[in-house]
């Protein structure tokens, strides 16, 4: 979602970039990485990028990643200094998420994210911290992008 969030940015606006925080924390290591779904090495990398981005102009991230509590959005927040955020969910029913789970993730750690993506879910629900949710369950990509997009130009 948040690649197709940038490609409909692109169209108007300049000054922005889409990362995937799941990505530049991915490793294998031990002991392990501190954190849930090495988060420690998510923020400090997200910490040590942004400066790099600025230098270039960039002024808006678009970040992926299923940010459960408010201590999670602290940690973030603290590698973006004098940042300003607006938090999305996208909701979506479990089976959904399960089906395109499964069609994009075939290989063998297909049980594995399907069976975690469960849990995030529940404890949104309880934690909620997101400043506004957006159904992702039914409409195509580009439409539900449009629809963070014009939700988060309305709070802006």
């Amino acid at each position: 979602m948040a690649k197709e969030i940038g490609e409909l940015m692109r169209v108007d606006s300049t000054g922005f970039a889409v990362i995937d925080l799941d990505a530049v924390a991915k490793c294998t290591v031990d002991p392990p990485v501190p954190g849930r779904f090495e988060s420690e090495l998510m923020v400090a990398n997200l910490g040590s990028i942004w400066p790099n981005y600025r230098r270039y102009g960039v002024e808006r991230l678009v970040l992926a990643r299923a940010v459960v509590t408010a201590d999670e959005l602290a940690d973030l927040r603290g590698a973006v200094p004098k940042s300003r955020w607006t938090i999305c969910r996208l909701a979506a029913p479990e089976d959904v998420i399960d089906r395109r789970l499964r069609a994009r993730e075939p290989g063998v750690s297909q049980e594995f994210i399907v069976g975690v993506s469960r849990s995030p879910s529940a404890e949104m629900d309880q934690h909620s911290i997101a400043d506004f949710v957006v159904d992702n369950g039914s409409e195509s990509v580009t439409v539900v992008a449009g629809e963070v997009l014009r939700r988060w130009r309305e709070l802006a």
